[in-house]
């Protein structure tokens, strides 16, 4: 299991790297360049799940006076009321 998490990155990043290199190749192997190329966007997308991101969480977002002032003015202007009570 060890040596899977440290074969196969490193296999991953050669691959990648021989794609590199038959770019420059008078006739590059179009299989090779693909396979690269889905390879990196595999690897990238893999190390953006393990990064932490920075949006605050909804709950720890704290409101200011001045937000609060302005809803409860929204509120005042469009206030519902019900005309059918007497």
């Amino acid at each position: 299991m060890k040596i899977q998490k440290i074969v196969l990155p490193l296999a991953v990043v050669a691959f990648m790297i021989w794609a590199l290199m038959e770019q420059a190749s008078e006739q590059p192997k179009l299989w090779v360049q693909i396979i690269g190329v889905a390879l990196f966007f595999i690897a990238m997308a893999r190390l953006m799940q393990k990064t932490p991101s920075n949006k605050p969480k909804e709950s720890l977002v704290i409101r200011t006076d001045r937000q609060a002032i302005e809803e409860e003015q929204a509120e005042e202007m469009y206030s519902i009321t019900d005309e059918t009570k007497k």
